[in-house]
């Protein structure tokens, strides 16, 4: 007798497959989760399980990569965004160690700031970070549930954004997905 079980996924997911594409060179495959990029066109990925910035050509050649998992100056937990001002700078939302670190275009370690915090200038998971034309930056500071502005060195400018609450009656019918998988 075959039993029949049901699986319910509620925002979760799943692919599945071979990296097969030459855009990895001598690299190991990518965790991309977020990229960027520059006025000549080079992309920069966030590859957050190598913990680590990738730099390609806009048609995949490898260029160089730079990172490892860690605290110290250069180094990530989990570098989840990146983006990159006019001068060509790469800026690096580092999630799990609650900071944004700033490079030169060619992976030198330039500053960082950011502690573990609620404060002006602390992070609960930067999520996201985003470069304005005047060279602010914008940090997404998730589980704050807010929004930080700095300068391009990094000093607190502003911030907005808080903590609200969402019960599931008040989430559209139509943005509700389930997904019922039998086996």
């Amino acid at each position: 007798m075959v039993s029949t079980f049901t699986l319910l996924i509620l925002g979760i997911m799943i692919s599945f497959g071979n990296i097969t594409s030459n855009l990895y060179a001598a690299e190991p495959p990518l965790d991309p989760a977020g990229l960027a990029t520059d006025k000549s066109n080079n992309v920069f990925v966030a590859d957050a399980a190598n913990f680590r910035i990738v730099k390609f050509t806009n048609t995949g050649t490898f260029i160089k990569s730079w990172g490892g998992v860690g605290l110290g100056n250069g180094q990530f937990n989990v570098p989840i965004a990146v983006a990159t001002d006019s001068s060509g700078n790469v800026f690096v939302a580092d999630q799990a160690n609650n900071r944004i670190q700033k490079f030169s275009n060619t992976g030198t370690f330039i500053r960082k700031w950011g502690t573990p915090g609620t404060g002006n200038g602390q992070f609960q998971g930067p999520w996201g970070v985003a470069i304005d034309s005047s060279g602010n930056v914008f940090v997404a500071d998730r589980v704050a549930d807010r929004i930080q502005k700095f300068t391009n060195t990094g000093t607190f400018i502003t911030k907005w954004g808080s903590v609200g609450t969402l019960s599931i009656s008040q989430i559209p019918k139509s943005q509700i997905h389930f997904l019922k998988y039998e086996f």
